[in-house]
């Protein structure tokens, strides 16, 4: 984009922002709903949950209507009447919703599987059933009866990866539509005995974008579950005693193809249960035995030339409810860590790894999580994941199959939190134990190939009452014992009875009208550790960083609402080495028309890089201007674009792009598609690929100008025959390549323990990649350069033949490329090299779990 449209573009989501901010809307009303309440009627005979709110139990409460508009006319009365009804008995609570409509042939569809967000009418309810002002419940349903949920945490977080069991069934008419809600005792966590919860309804009608609440919160409160109304009742609420087994069998046949061992074809027979016990009122029980995760999407697949371990979200079931619990600023415990695919073994000289374990298993596990007290929260996970070997051909020739890849091991996890207000204090404790057998270390060459590893943590969060000021800090230690050294790219060496610790603190004023900023530091020694259990991006550093923001909640002129941020961040290794500086800008805003958009632009500093050379070797980085662009057309359309991509330099002349483009598709109330193609590319960008220890005792670091680039396709479809009966796919093809040119190198040593500077200028030419052959030419087998790819898919069959009941019918799909050989095929380049007999492996599988209780 030409500088100057640039510009005009920054400009006009700048002044948007401060047009909306100049005056609030005329007639806007900001009530405040915290001691609003609505009272809870117990009756002999519940209604029957059909949507038609004609029973004769709705003929018990009076109807309450108190809703207020929050978006996007904030304060002003709903454009369409919505009615409540609340009552209860013995065994669960519900509700009754009448969404009047003067345009009903406006209502807005969408037909899809559970738990799928959609831009549909719809009614939400939120109920803080432990009534402490920060936790709370979820649950909504659109028109064509799709059911949502999910927890909401330390009053403003929010996890939709929570699965609760209730019903709900919509009906439309001439007037509209409405719902019936059944919402059992045991799916809510409470003391017994309770008459009071906080509460909040909203409804949405998409083709305004509007938001109606019960209780009314401002937009620029930072609050949520401390801002609700209250459900009151006349006598105690609930509960039922909690008692579920959901045992589950099932049976796969894998083949696997395109490997020099053969085809193999493989039929695997399992069971297994989960089972849920409610100890108290507000203490749950959660166990499985042998889970099977085999219906779960795979990850998406990406090129990572970072020295960073990529995040991945979890999506197994079981570690997902309760996830709330554990949180904590600091990600001390990483759900994905438990099961994980084993790493591939060590190797011997002249050895080769024939075949590995592509995913974990998990024998069995354990989780109390709910309130020990009325402020004190507690949440506990064990579990065990299985011994997992390798297949690996020896020197000689022989084959070794049962050479150790992943141990028996024990994941530990103790988390306790005390709420007040909005406000908590916490510890956290890990413990991950690995059982080798007798013999396994013989392998690596150590008595242990594997760790023990320790974790402690305490942290905590203030908050002002009306959560306008607020902040954050978290402390936490990390002790390894057993096992190997650890050595880390920058240079450091974690070892047995090494201890790190580490700190981060934030804060800031977090709500208001128009200014917010959010300050925070946070420090690593070099032998932190916390990837056992946990996950940290990087250890051995100073991170400084903040933000200040100037937003519009309210509507006025061009946009609805909108912001600009200024930011800057600072990093330091723990010996001084400045690995990066930056300062940048970003502008969004929501049109009247429904789009969003939003750009920005910054510079990072030239700074040095202790983790690019593998040994701590700093290297010097040139500066990188960049420029990033997102928008999103009108989500109420039946096709939506989106697309969020960045373009930049470094230095002079070393151009990189990447960004992903979105198409959702919705051709018909019930088949919604997502076709997400995205890309990635670097030019001459200076990469170190190999080091050369030296007869003196210095090294030679070799690097090349490196032209990188990976595509994918992502495509999601979903057919909805039911809510309680879908067809899912996922498919993804990624490609990526890399060539490397313009090779150069330079000799160093570190001198009294200082790891060496590795300035730009110091480097010079080389000949060839790597290793030199007679003649003076270059053996083409070292050559750095690569190209990889895969092809993921699965289709998944999913029947809710009863609630909590399930039958899944799964078809999986993974590939990789064929090897990769620069001698033959030349320079790296992208290329669909998944035939010729590339590896691949297919799966089907069929598994049915039956719910009791």
């Amino acid at each position: 984009m030409p500088p100057l449209r640039l510009l005009a573009l920054w400009l006009l989501l700048a002044a948007s922002s401060g047009l909306a901010m100049a005056a609030p809307a005329p007639g806007a009303q900001s009530p405040d709903d915290r001691q609003k309440s609505i009272t809870a009627v117990r009756v002999a005979r519940p209604p029957v949950i059909d949507g038609r709110l004609e029973d004769e139990a709705w003929h018990h409460t009076q109807l309450d209507e108190r809703f207020t508009q929050n978006f996007p006319d904030a304060g002003r009365p709903p454009s369409e009447k919505t009615e409540l009804y609340v009552v209860y008995d013995d065994r669960a609570l519900y509700f009754g919703v009448r969404c009047h409509d003067k345009h009903p042939g406006q209502t807005t569809e969408w037909l899809t599987r559970r738990d799928r967000e959609t831009n549909a009418d719809k009614i939400s309810i939120d109920i803080d059933s432990k009534n402490d002002h920060v936790s709370a419940y979820h649950f909504d349903v659109n028109v064509s009866g799709v059911l949502t949920d999910g927890v909401r945490f330390n009053d403003t977080d929010y996890t939709s990866d929570w699965d609760g069991l209730w019903n709900a069934v919509t009906r439309r008419d001439a007037e509209g539509w409405s719902v019936e809600v059944q919402i059992p005792w045991r799916t809510l966590r409470f003391t017994a005995g309770t008459k009071t919860m906080g509460f909040q309804v909203r409804r949405h009608l998409p083709r305004r974008q509007e938001i109606d609440a019960w209780a009314f919160i401002p937009r620029d409160i930072r609050g949520e579950v401390s801002r609700y109304g209250h459900l009151l009742s006349k006598g105690d609420l609930g509960p039922a005693r909690l008692i579920q087994i959901a045992p589950y069998v099932s049976a796969s046949l894998g083949i696997r193809s395109g490997e020099d061992t053969g085809d193999r074809v493989r039929v695997t027979p399992n069971a297994g249960a989960d089972l849920k016990v409610g100890l108290t009122s507000g203490l749950t029980l959660d166990a499985t035995l042998n889970p099977d995760f085999g219906q779960v999407e795979a990850d998406q697949a990406q090129l990572n030339l970072s020295t960073f371990e990529l995040f991945y979200p979890e999506k197994r079931p079981f570690f997902l409810e309760g996830v709330d619990l554990f949180a904590t600023p600091l990600q001390q415990f990483y759900t994905r860590r438990v099961g994980r695919a084993p790493r591939d073994p060590e190797l011997q000289d002249g050895e080769e790894l024939v075949d590995s374990p592509t995913s974990g298993r998990i024998w069995g596990a354990v989780k109390l999580t709910g309130r020990l007290a009325p402020r004190l929260s507690i949440a506990v996970l064990d579990a065990v994941s299985a011994r997992q070997t390798a297949s690996v051909r020896r020197a000689d020739g022989t084959l070794d199959r049962r050479r150790l890849a992943d141990p028996l091991s024990n994941f530990a996890v103790l988390r306790l939190r005390s709420n007040f207000g909005n406000s908590y204090v916490g510890v956290t404790g890990t413990a991950v134990n690995r059982f080798e057998q007798r013999g396994d270390g013989a392998a690596c060459g150590r008595p242990r190939c594997t760790s023990d590893a320790y974790t402690l943590g305490a942290d905590a969060r203030l908050a002002t009452q009306s959560g306008t000021w607020g902040g954050e800090v978290h402390a936490v230690m990390s002790r390894i014992e057993h096992g190997p050294d650890r050595e880390r790219p920058d240079g450091t060496v974690v070892r047995p009875g090494d201890t790190g610790w580490g700190l981060q603190v934030a804060g800031g004023k977090q709500g208001g009208e128009h200014a917010l900023f959010h300050v925070e530091y946070f420090a690593a020694s070099p032998s932190l550790d916390l990837n056992d259990a946990g996950f940290l991006r990087q250890a051995n550093v100073h991170r400084s960083a903040a933000n200040f923001v100037l937003r519009s909640t309210k509507p006025r002129g061009p946009t609805l609402e909108g912001n600009w941020e200024l930011f800057t961040d600072h990093e330091y290794s723990w010996d001084g080495v400045r690995r990066r500086t930056g300062v940048g800008n970003w502008g969004w805003a929501r049109f009247r028309n429904f789009w969003q958009l939003g750009t920005g632009f910054g510079y990072n500093l030239r700074a040095y890089d202790n983790r690019e050379a593998r040994d701590g070797a700093r290297v010097e980085r040139a500066g990188i201007a960049w420029w990033g662009l997102y928008f999103r057309t009108d989500p109420r359309r039946r096709v939506v674009v989106s697309y969020d991509g960045e373009v930049g330099i470094k230095g002079r002349n070393q151009p990189y792009a990447n960004g992903r483009l979105t198409l959702s598709l919705h051709p018909l109330p019930h088949v919604e598609l997502d076709i997400a193609p995205g890309f990635d590319h670097s030019a001459r960008d200076p990469r170190w690929y190999a080091t050369e220890d030296l007869p003196d005792g210095a090294r030679r670091y070799r690097f090349g100008a490196l032209d990188s680039t990976s595509f994918d396709v992502t495509l999601r479809a979903t057919y909805t025959f039911t809510p309680k009966l879908t067809l899912q796919a996922y498919a993804q093809v990624f490609l990526a390549s890399g060539h490397y040119s313009a090779y150069r190198s330079i000799v160093a040593g570190s001198v009294g323990g200082v790891h060496p500077v590795l300035p730009l200028s110091g480097f010079t030419n080389d000949r060839c990649p790597y290793t030199a052959v007679a003649g003076g030419g270059c053996d083409p087998t070292s050559s750095p350069d690569f190209r990889d790819g895969a092809i993921n898919a699965n289709l998944v069959l999913r029947w809710e033949y009863r609630p909590g009941s399930t039958l899944i019918v799964v078809y999986s799909h993974a590939q990789s490329q064929r090897p990769f050989l620069p001698e033959v095929e030349g320079a790296g380049r992208l290329g669909l090299q998944f035939f010729n007999r590339s590896p691949g492996i297919d799966i089907f599988q069929i598994k049915l779990s039956y719910l009791w209780g």
